[in-house]
């Protein structure tokens, strides 16, 4: 089993796992392709456990790599937020969140829990509109974010 998981691997591993696949996630932590490919292979090395599993489609976790994903995402974001507090990069300003009004008391809560405590210096502003409002309003530059819901096809 692996004495230590560096940082690098697994903001790697993190991009290949929400990407889906190699190439994507060779973009976004600017490396090639086949320099991600040997980040993954070490990082299986390090855990003796095949992370990964190919696919026709591209990639996707295996039950081992869904455990370290987990794992892998409360580094990360410790790392990040410690990074942040002391370099003193925390967010500032108002970050402007628009959902529909039963998102608010659903999904809002949990999802900004942690953010007072990380960003102690930033407010945020919510605003509760249907779908089709908070998408144009997002596409105008009046929300930073917004989540939206999507309507279902019968199939599913």
């Amino acid at each position: 089993m692996a004495h230590s998981l560096d940082i690098d691997l697994l903001r790697s591993f993190a991009a290949v796992a929400e990407t889906g696949a190699l190439s994507r996630a060779a973009e976004r932590v600017s490396r090639s392709q086949a320099a991600l490919s040997m980040q993954m292979k070490r990082l299986e090395d390090l855990v003796a456990q095949p992370l990964l599993r190919r696919t026709g489609r591209g990639v996707s976790l295996t039950v081992q790599g869904e455990r370290l994903l987990v794992h892998a995402r409360r580094i990360l974001s410790a790392h990040d937020d410690a990074l942040a507090e002391l370099s003193g990069r925390s967010l500032t300003g108002t970050l402007r969140i628009g959902c529909p009004d039963d998102y608010a008391q659903a999904f809002l809560p949990a999802l900004l829990r942690g953010f007072a405590p990380r960003h102690p210096a930033a407010a945020i502003a919510v605003v509760c509109a249907a779908t089709p409002r908070l998408e144009e309003r997002w596409q105008r530059g009046g929300l930073d974010l917004a989540l939206v819901s999507v309507a279902r096809s019968a199939e599913g």
